[in-house]
């Protein structure tokens, strides 16, 4: 059940295991017998949909093991259509970066900062929204009465200038800073 209400399921494999490809089908199988799919990109929200879709990555590790590049060969060739791939080695530290970034896109998240008017910007607490969302949708999430009295914002970051003067249909960006004014 805990499946059903992430974003991004990881399936993490071992690419030095001789039956990597029987775990991994076992493993999808498992999620299908429990009415989700996995797929490559970020699904729309169906709350009545009896079959959810989960956006899927797969990770496999130990990279610097042998066998583990000709593993990953076959994986790629099976399951690329089907998922977002990395492949990390944590022993020798290879590609952690690059997963960590691939992940966060795989989210398709934003981070946006509050400030208070004539106060420096809070940098240490973001609030996570959905990429697309709007300044409005933002104002929602702070407070209900920011989003009913909200007659605009400025905003610090992607704006043609900083503190930037925006209306509630403005398209946040991932790191804007945000002063809601009611």
């Amino acid at each position: 059940n805990i499946l059903r209400t992430c974003d991004l399921i990881l399936l993490v494999i071992d690419l030095a295991d001789p039956a990597i490809l029987d775990g991994l089908e076992d493993t999808v199988r498992m999620i299908e017998d429990n009415k989700m799919t996995l797929v490559p990109h970020m699904p729309p929200v169906d709350s009545l949909a009896s079959i959810v879709e989960k956006r899927g990555w797969l990770v496999g590790t130990k990279t610097d093991l042998p066998g583990a590049t000709s593993n990953w060969d076959i994986i790629k060739e099976i399951y690329a259509s089907r998922f977002g791939m990395s492949a990390v080695s944590s022993t020798a530290g290879d590609n952690i970066e690059r997963l960590r970034y691939e992940i966060y896109q795989a989210l398709d998240i934003l981070r946006v900062y509050t400030k208070k008017p004539g106060q420096p910007a809070d940098l240490q607490q973001p609030f996570v929204i959905r990429q697309g969302s709007t300044l409005l949708d933002f104002a929602r999430m702070v407070h209900k009465d920011f989003a009913e009295s909200l007659k605009f914002a400025r905003v610090w970051g992607h704006t043609k200038y900083d503190g930037m003067k925006v209306n509630r249909d403005y398209l946040l960006q991932d790191k804007d800073v945000v002063e809601l004014h009611a």
